[in-house]
């Protein structure tokens, strides 16, 4: 009677059965699923991160998560786990990273698109300006900033540096109004 039994893992919910009771089956003809158990929470965010960005990654970063069925929320969480052997995707190769949530509440489910911000460095009081502001001269940073005659160009050095925006170290000062370029 104990051959009769299903044991599952690990806790979980049954999603799916296709089997019909007293049906009888050998298991190498068969291609789907008997049985297709869901773990619980607290739920895993698997993503693939690119070459390129896999290297600022480091176990505990913490992200920020949305859900395109919450788009007006956020979630907390970090980095758990990052997988030593790449994926190829589309000839693309990614590496693998696992995240837990700090606090998933009741309102996630398994299988939502989750988009994920990874906070790799975070400083208060920085000052910003867009990239679009920033001026490259033999390898030298510039800004320009506007004057009462116009602008005049300043070297700055730059600090931590995003998708969008960069910190400005020194050159310019909160409330310096700055030039951007469009391309």
């Amino acid at each position: 009677l104990s051959k009769t039994k299903l044991l599952a893992v690990e806790p979980g919910i049954v999603t799916d059965i296709n089997i019909k009771v007293g049906e009888v089956m050998a298991i190498s003809t068969r291609q789907d699923p008997v049985m297709t158990v869901m773990s619980g929470p607290p739920f895993e965010i698997e993503a693939n991160v690119s070459e390129v960005d896999i290297s600022r990654l480091k176990i505990d970063n913490q992200i920020e998560i949305t859900f395109d069925a919450y788009p007006d929320e956020d979630f907390a969480g970090r980095i758990t786990e990052i997988y030593p052997a790449e994926t190829v995707v589309s000839g693309v190769i990614y590496y693998r990273v696992k995240a837990g949530f700090d606090d998933p509440g009741k309102k996630i489910r398994s299988g939502m698109t989750a988009n994920l911000k990874v906070v790799i460095a975070k400083k208060d009081q920085a000052i910003l300006v867009p990239y679009a502001a920033l001026i490259r001269e033999q390898g030298k940073n510039f800004i320009r900033v506007v004057t009462k005659t116009g602008f005049e160009k300043r070297a700055v050095k730059l600090g931590l540096q995003g998708d969008v925006d960069l910190e400005i170290l020194e050159g310019v000062k909160e409330g310096d109004k700055v030039v951007t370029f469009v391309k």
